[in-house]
């Protein structure tokens, strides 16, 4: 499926995988986030962190810990990029 997100990028998206991957807390005043996965058979391989005006935020793991530390990013609107196995999606999440 073809998007046009709210930056103007196209993303080729999977609807399924986005139902199934959740930001947690969102919004967050905390300093760290969780990506919670539904589907066992999903694995992230790599996520980037993405500003409003759609610069990376220095951000790009490809070791997906249990949870994500944010103390560096200003209170904002960010996507994070979430490449898995299964595809790609973009979340957004508020940080307060």
């Amino acid at each position: 499926v073809m998007h046009i997100n709210s930056f103007g990028l196209v993303n080729y998206l999977n609807n399924d995988l986005e139902k199934k991957i959740y930001v947690y807390p969102n919004p967050t005043n905390q300093n760290n986030i969780r990506l919670v996965v539904m589907d066992t058979n999903i694995k992230i391989e790599e996520i980037k962190i993405i500003n409003v005006i759609g610069n990376q935020q220095g951000y790009s793991f490809t070791n997906i810990a249990e949870s994500i530390n944010i103390t560096t990013l200003k209170d904002g609107i960010y996507s994070i990029q979430i490449r898995t196995n299964k595809g790609m999606i973009m979340k957004r999440f508020v940080r307060l």
